[in-house]
């Protein structure tokens, strides 16, 4: 954790507490708002989780910041309802009550966008009116018997674009923008051991595919509000993209482990939490209260927490992290009952779902608290 001492943190709390270090959360936005060019930055609240840390990054990142990337259409109107002026979703929703509630809520309308990628989305809005759009495009890479990416949008030529968007202006509601995100380079780390070489390869080809498709997006379509592309993992590549406008920043805020294996992002954890020793089964091992925070994702070991602090601490591989209690081999034998053990998540905002607040450290001592999603009695999905 950089210079913070855990050892020395002072909580009176003896229960699994999740905490947040502001000055590096601070010196990670001065990353992002650096490496983010000439480009805006968007923050993809399912990566932060809460409102409070939301707002500080929004001071972190000041003129940088464009809004917020929503994950639900009933978070959006929450988020809405806090002050927040320019709220993207960033998945298609149809939640029949709530885009009624949109389309009828002048703030709510002019704040909001919607996602779409597809003929069939456009239906489901048809008896809404008025409503902001955007649309997402598949920025996948191909190859004869393989698909690198995620799967997402449907649509990947420009022939589809076009008539999508024709859909969309013979329709009552507006086209603000379309979002490129390049998931097969923000969402794949570098590091793969032995299949890094052919990562890399991957990576290179699908960088000229993504910068072709987006510049041509541009051309077809130049007068939009905005064009969203990027993402932690792949920062430095997309804030060199003309084509685009903003970029999506979300996890590099809090550094989860994952992100270690992106070679050329030097942002630093700041998110972490810590679990009290709570039984000695016998002397090489401890059990911990709590811990089973396992992320999404494909099922692996790199989805579990990171165990940081004390020194000389592993899992147990038959247990693992587990959903009340965690046990762990004590190679050291110096925990005893009462001693804490701190990890890093692997993801950065799921962790927030089983915490209803973060203690905030400045200087490393807890100086106050932020709720989380789950405090303020929020629960999306």
């Amino acid at each position: 954790m950089g210079e913070l001492k855990l050892s020395s943190i002072k909580l009176d709390k003896n229960t699994p507490v999740l905490l947040l270090d502001l000055d590096v959360l601070k010196r990670n936005c001065s990353y992002y708002f650096k490496n983010s060019k000439t480009l805006n930055i968007r923050v993809a609240t399912k990566s932060i989780r809460s409102l409070e840390v939301l707002k500080i990054i929004q001071n972190g990142l000041g003129e940088k910041f464009s809004g917020l990337m929503a994950y639900d259409l009933r978070e959006a109107i929450w988020l809405v309802d806090q002050g927040f002026e320019d709220v993207l979703l960033g998945y298609p929703q149809f939640y029949k009550n709530d885009l009624k509630r949109i389309q009828e809520n002048d703030l709510y309308r002019k704040s909001i966008t919607l996602m779409v990628d597809s003929i069939e989305h456009m239906a489901e809005l048809k008896e809404f009116k008025g409503l902001q759009i955007c649309v997402d495009v598949d920025m996948s890479y191909y190859l004869p018997g393989l698909y690198f990416c995620v799967f997402r949008s449907s649509k990947r030529h420009i022939r589809e674009l076009v008539e999508l968007v024709k859909v969309i202006r013979e329709s009552s509601h507006n086209l603000m923008g379309f979002m490129g995100y390049e998931a097969q380079l923000a969402g794949v780390a570098d590091k793969k051991g032995i299949l890094s070489p052919i990562v890399y390869f991957l990576k290179m080809l699908s960088k000229n595919h993504i910068l072709n498709l987006r510049k041509q997006i541009k051309n077809e379509f130049p007068k939009t509000k905005f064009f969203n592309g990027g993402g932690t993992g792949s920062i430095h590549f997309s804030s060199e993209d003309p084509s685009i406008s903003e970029v999506t920043v979300g996890s590099g805020f809090f550094h989860s482990h994952l992100f270690d294996g992106y070679s050329d992002l030097l942002s630093s954890p700041s998110l972490f939490f810590r679990l009290p020793v709570t039984r000695r089964p016998n002397h090489t091992t401890i059990t911990c209260l709590g811990g089973g925070y396992i992320s999404s994702g494909e099922v692996g070991r790199d989805k579990l927490p990171k165990i940081i602090y004390p020194d000389g601490l592993e899992y147990i591989s038959n247990e693992m992290a587990g959903e009340v209690q965690t046990p762990l081999r004590d190679s050291n034998q110096t925990l005893r009952i009462g001693d804490y053990v701190y990890f890093r998540p692997a993801k950065s905002g799921e962790i927030c779902e089983r915490f209803s607040e973060i203690h905030l450290l400045k200087n490393g001592e807890v100086i106050d608290q932020a709720f989380t999603y789950r405090g303020e009695g929020q629960c999306f999905y």
